[in-house]
């Protein structure tokens, strides 16, 4: 990824996750109340206007995996993989914005966090 797109999917992913309340689940962005923002994070990822019309789940979904070049082949797996992928590169990522880097910070602590309780409780 060049310096440009990683900057854009870096804001897509934020806007993604504070959307989501860092839970990396693109079906949390269903619905018809949703495709504003769905439409806003697909066009802060590619950088040119995507309509709410093409930007439904499946497809955002779809987007951020191929992007971030993330392996499966179900819905369930990607959101996984997406899930491991995300953490890691916004609990990494320097913003410009020293309060965006922080947030970004914040979010990948209370995803992986999430997701240790979620794995304990399996076990």
């Amino acid at each position: 990824m060049n310096p440009q797109d990683r900057l854009r999917f870096a804001d897509a992913l934020l806007l993604f996750a504070t959307s989501t309340k860092a839970r990396f689940d693109f079906y949390n962005l269903a619905g018809p109340q949703n495709a504003r923002l769905r439409a806003e994070i697909m066009t802060t990822l590619f950088g040119t206007r995507v309509t709410q019309h093409k930007s439904g789940v499946n497809a955002m979904a779809s987007a951020f995996c191929a992007v971030a070049a993330i392996p499966g082949d179900c819905l369930a797996a990607l959101e996984t993989n997406f899930g491991l992928f995300a953490e890691g590169f916004l609990g990494t990522f320097e913003f410009a914005d020293p309060a965006k880097t922080e947030l970004a910070r914040t979010l990948a602590q209370l995803s992986r966090e999430r997701r240790e309780r979620w794995e304990k409780g399996i076990q």
